[in-house]
């Protein structure tokens, strides 16, 4: 390939050798071939590094670098990203693939309507193939074109995801948090920094495992309550309608009561730090819920939403007043 890729596809991978060929094949076989992938193994330890250099010594579009593990995916994106020579940048999960059309119909897409961000049909897999659940174009509609604060709206309660083909000028401004354990703030900045979101046909298939360490207890199950927290103020802070933002704290409550259910059944299982950590984040959420704005438009719901609300509002006081008891804040 002669000078730089119009796509660089960005991969952190950290053990997993059992699902890394059928990965990088997926984008071998791609319809478009500008692409480069530039992979980071993030100290692996079991037989991935011998997978990427098998595949770099075949194929001169695939880079590979090696690094202690730093035990944050962000840490290897954002340094793949650093390296990344593309117009567009896509990352795409070690464990995960795409279909043979993706960036050949993501970029086309992207080159038609001059956007920011073109999302494919993103697929949940199980390790038997089976699909669990789909998040596809907005109304079914590939055609749309969202604004950035629509696709933001969109996205905090799933009705669109961020895995994409992205303008590389966006991701290499707004890095990955490496502090948090989620990438999905992030994600949030950036929607905001495109001029326009689209869609195309091909499907990213996001597979289900049950080694994922999502699926750990530990910090990054209570993380989401901080995400939250931080989500909230980047609404208030771009102005966005009051209609979205109590959408979006109804959905903060309950997301709250359940993380804070899940702490005390599990507290016996976590460390002190961890402890300690958890019950600040829990009393911070508590004491920033905006309910005065909640209250205020309960009376322009419907008469089964509002009754909803507002058992989902007793059960918000009720646990909140077992937290301070419980917890000896």
């Amino acid at each position: 390939m002669q000078g730089n890729p119009l796509i660089s596809v960005v991969m952190a991978v950290f053990n997993t050798e059992m699902y890394l060929r059928k990965c990088i094949q997926s984008l071998i076989d791609q319809t478009f071939s500008q692409w480069e992938l530039i992979c980071i193994n993030d100290g692996s330890t079991d037989g991935s590094l011998l997978v990427l250099n098998e595949f770099a010594d075949k194929d001169p579009r695939i880079q590979v670098y090696s690094q202690p593990n730093s035990g944050r995916h962000a840490v290897p994106f954002n340094k793949a990203v650093e390296l990344a020579k593309g117009e567009f940048i896509f990352s795409l999960d070690s464990d995960d693939y795409i279909s043979t059309d993706f960036l050949e119909n993501a970029y086309n897409r992207i080159i038609e309507t001059n956007a920011d961000l073109c999302l494919p049909e993103l697929l949940f897999i199980q390790v038997d193939g089976k699909e669990s659940h789909r998040i596809g174009p907005y109304n079914n509609d590939y055609d749309i074109i969202l604004s950035n604060k629509k696709a933001v709206e969109l996205s905090l309660d799933w009705q669109i995801h961020g895995v994409g083909l992205w303008r590389a000028s966006i991701i290499k401004e707004i890095k990955s948090d490496e502090d948090g354990f989620s990438v999905e703030y992030s994600a949030r900045l950036r929607f905001l920094k495109c001029n326009k979101v689209v869609f195309s046909k091909g499907q990213y298939y996001y597979l289900q495992h049950p080694n994922a360490t999502t699926k750990k207890l530990g910090l990054r199950q209570f993380y989401y309550i901080e995400l939250d927290y931080k989500l909230v103020r980047l609404l208030r802070d771009n102005q966005f309608d009051n209609s979205v933002l109590v959408n979006f704290e109804w959905q903060r409550i309950a997301r709250l009561i359940q993380t804070a259910r899940l702490y005390y059944s599990k507290k016996q299982l976590l460390s002190k730090e961890n402890i300690k950590t958890i019950k600040l984040l829990i009393k911070k959420s508590y004491n920033d819920i905006y309910i005065s704005l909640c209250k205020e438009k309960l009376n322009e719901l419907s008469l089964k939403k509002k009754l909803r609300y507002k058992a989902l509002f007793l059960n918000f006081q009720i646990f909140k007043l077992y937290c301070y008891f419980k917890t000896n804040y």
